[in-house]
């Protein structure tokens, strides 16, 4: 049986939990998803920060000294790397959820919608009366 599955993302900045982001969209699924980390530190920073792009709210850019971590709002101070180390973990866990119609009916895979709605007992004739 289907069942729908929240996101929910933490990212730590050096073992301190300072906020939440929406980095995947919500799941449709048979199997909880499991739960995803990635690990940042200044050895990989430049590639992962890119890959994640605009969804994180830091940035890096490059100095004469070395790379920056520089933050969109006034949350931190401006991480350098020839001043202290890096160690960002942004792990995203899984809730079940119990849906509303428009939020199913909204939902990207229209297939995976229609299958959780006839599991539960809904059909066209019941939705258009």
């Amino acid at each position: 049986m289907l069942k729908y599955y929240i996101p929910i993302t933490e990212v730590r900045i050096n073992s301190i939990k300072p906020f939440d982001i929406n980095l995947y969209a919500h799941k449709i699924s048979e199997s909880h998803p499991g739960t995803d980390v990635i690990k940042i530190n200044w050895d990989n920073a430049e590639e992962e920060i890119q890959k994640l792009g605009l969804c994180l709210p830091f940035g890096i850019t490059k100095r004469r000294k070395g790379l920056k971590l520089f933050f969109w709002n006034d949350l931190f101070t401006n991480v350098k790397q020839w001043k202290e180390y890096l160690d960002i973990e942004i792990k995203t866990s899984w809730r079940e959820y119990k849906p509303t119609i428009k939020e199913i009916m909204d939902f990207k895979d229209s297939d995976k919608s229609i299958q959780y709605l006839v599991e539960r007992g809904l059909n066209v004739s019941l939705l258009i009366e």
